[in-house]
Formats: C-alpha cells, sequence, structure tokens
C-alpha cells in the first residue's frame, strides 16, 4: 500500500506541478523515470509557483538534468520563494549536528575497530577533511606504506592528540607518530581468568566484545597503564558488604553499573 500511495504521489507532482519534466519523461523519453521520481519528492514541499519555476529550471537544459543539479536547482529555488523556511531548514539541521559512536560495526563484529558517525557544519567538515588529507599525506611521506584509507583512518587518531599532529604537520617531527603515554584515559573492564594471562587464549572487554590478546598488547603499547583490583560481581549478594548510607561507595557504585546497565 506504501509503495502505491507513494507512486500516485510522484505521478500526480510530475503530471500537475512539474508538466514539463513529466513530458521529458514520458513522451521524449529523455529523463528516467527513476530520476523523475527523486525530483517529483524534492519539489513536493514547494508552492506552486515555486515548483512551476524549478520545472522551468530544470527543463532549460535537456541534458544536464541529473540529482546532483536538481537538488540544486531546487534548494535555490526554495531560498528565492521562502526565505523564511530555508533560514530555518538551516537552523534544524544544525541542530541535529553531533558526533556518534558504534562500538560494534555492523560489517565486521570486531573489538578491533568501531565506527563514528558525525554531522558537521559543511565548513567545518571540510576543514576536518582537508586535516584529515594532510595528516595522511604526511604519514606517507615519512614512510607508511599502509593503503589512503588506512591512512586517513590513522589521520584522526593523530589529531585527537594535538601535540602529536602540531609536530606532525609543522615538520618538528620527522618519524610516524607512535602512541603517546598518558595521551587518552579509558578504562577497560577486562574479564579474564586465573590462567587467562599465561595461557593462549580470547579476552572479554565488557562493552566491546571478545578479542585476542594482541590487540589488547597493541592498544596498551605506550600508555599508562592503571592496574586495579579485580572487580567481583557477586560481591555483596550475600548481604556482608550492605552498607547504612543513602550514596553508595564508590566500589558498589560501579560493580552495580557493570553488573546491571540499568536500574533495577
Amino acid at each position: 500500500f506504501d509503495t502505491a500511495l507513494a507512486l500516485l504521489g510522484d505521478a500526480i507532482e510530475l503530471r500537475h506541478r512539474l508538466p514539463q519534466l513529466w513530458s521529458l519523461t514520458t513522451s521524449a523519453r529523455t529523463v528516467p523515470v527513476r530520476l523523475a521520481r527523486q525530483i517529483a519528492e524534492m519539489t513536493r514541499d514547494l508552492s506552486h509557483d515555486a515548483a512551476a519555476d524549478a520545472d522551468r529550471r530544470l527543463c532549460r537544459s535537456r541534458r544536464r538534468i541529473d540529482r546532483r543539479r536538481a537538488r540544486q536547482v531546487i534548494d535555490e529555488v526554495r531560498l528565492w520563494h521562502d526565505p523564511d523556511r530555508a533560514l530555518d531548514d538551516e537552523q534544524q539541521a544544525l541542530a541535529r549536528r553531533g558526533v556518534w559512536l558504534h562500538p560494534h560495526p555492523t560489517r565486521h563484529h570486531t573489538p578491533a575497530t568501531a565506527e563514528v558517525f558525525m554531522i558537521l557544519d559543511a565548513l567545518e567538515a571540510h576543514r576536518f577533511q582537508t586535516a584529515i588529507a594532510q595528516v595522511a599525506t604526511r604519514l606517507g611521506a615519512l614512510g607508511d606504506t599502509d593503503p589512503v584509507d588506512q591512512r586517513r583512518a590513522k589521520a584522526v587518531g593523530v589529531l585527537a592528540d594535538p601535540q602529536t599532529a602540531l609536530d606532525l604537520l609543522t615538520g618538528e617531527s620527522d618519524r610516524l607518530p607512535k602512541p603517546a603515554p598518558g595521551g587518552g584515559a579509558a578504562t577497560l573492564y577486562l574479564h579474564l581468568t586465573d590462567t587467562a594471562l599465561l595461557e593462549p587464549g580470547p579476552v572479554s572487554i565488557e562493552r566491546l566484545g571478545t578479542t585476542t590478546k594482541d590487540l589488547i598488547r597493541d592498544w596498551l603499547t605506550g600508555a599508562r597503564v592503571i592496574v586495579r583490583p579485580v572487580l567481583n560481581l557477586q560481591r555483596g549478594d550475600d548481604g556482608t558488604d550492605a552498607v547504612d548510607q543513602h550514596d553508595p561507595p564508590p566500589w558498589m557504585r560501579e560493580l552495580v553499573i557493570q553488573r546491571d546497565r540499568h536500574c533495577v
């Protein structure tokens, strides 16, 4: 039903509000149906006059109609006919900015990598892209032979350490960067048996998953490591560690967060 409704809506939009594009799609057959439907979806929120204007501008040159040009023309028409709406759209888009980390990639389920999704100001995104390209190029010049995509991924890690990035980009450093001790702080909860450190086998990391000891070793190389006592998730089950106070002590708060994840 939804598919049929969308198809009907696109047909009405094209036939009655975008007649020139309709003609190029049905009679001249110079515009693919799929592209025409995409354009119809873009113009659906325009006024009647604005849609007619977009139709005229798009069809002036039949050979130049593509999705990219259609998006540009329709955005220009929307700005011209309804500047207040265009400004509001921009502000709403900026309000949706953010950075989200997904520890478990959808394609490769392994703690070795994570996905980062970002919505940035267009100018800031361009500057970020330029910085990544500069660092990746510099890494290649210093002898990093990894493919460019991997060097760009490494560049993000370099930019996370401002001093390393500064030294690299200003030429103060002529060596490939190494993990900086104390450059960042992270708490990893490792679930180990009493023999796990001595025997080969996997290691479980809270909220990340199961990984190899080699990966743990790589992550901790050059880093400042603080070893804390084992957190026994069964501690207090028998009531011997109960406390008579409103706020729990740090060990109890940490235990409950790791054990239950949410309020019980």
